[in-house]
């Protein structure tokens, strides 16, 4: 066994860098106590709880639709704009972080709860799920 190891270093490295890339997500999400909502849970937060919707997609992105009355803030800008997000870190009302597909909301929601927000949740499939489950959507 030992002598495998010793032999294919290189293969071992590289599928631990696979592996470590195709589950950083969700084990950054669990680490950091964050959930992550269904479509239809999302809406039951937002009904229910006055849960905020972070949309952090690309400007192109956005113009092509969005969830109505999300909050634009693209990833990239996130760490420049968290102030406008300070009225949503300490109360009841949660917000809920989505892209395109679940990816890039997930490290957007690890950064807001690093930045010490309490209720964080990733929107699971991003938009692309809000959508294919009927969810209002606008240009």
């Amino acid at each position: 066994m030992l002598e495998f190891l010793q032999q294919n270093w290189l293969l071992i490295a590289g599928l631990i860098l696979v592996a470590t890339y195709l589950f950083k997500g969700p084990l950054a999400l669990r680490l950091y106590g964050i959930g992550s909502v269904s479509p239809t849970s999302a809406v039951s937060l937002i009904n229910r709880q006055g849960a905020r919707v972070v949309d952090v997609r690309e400007d192109s992105e956005w113009q092509q639709g969005h969830i109505p009355e999300a909050i634009h803030m693209p990833l990239g800008k996130l760490g420049d704009r968290m102030e406008e997000l300070e009225p949503y870190k300490v109360g009841d009302a949660p917000l809920v972080v989505t892209c395109r597909s679940g990816n890039r909301s997930a490290m957007a929601a690890v950064r807001l709860r690093k930045a010490g927000f309490a209720a964080v949740y990733n929107l699971e499939g991003g938009t692309l799920a809000w959508q294919q489950a009927g969810m209002p959507f606008e240009t």
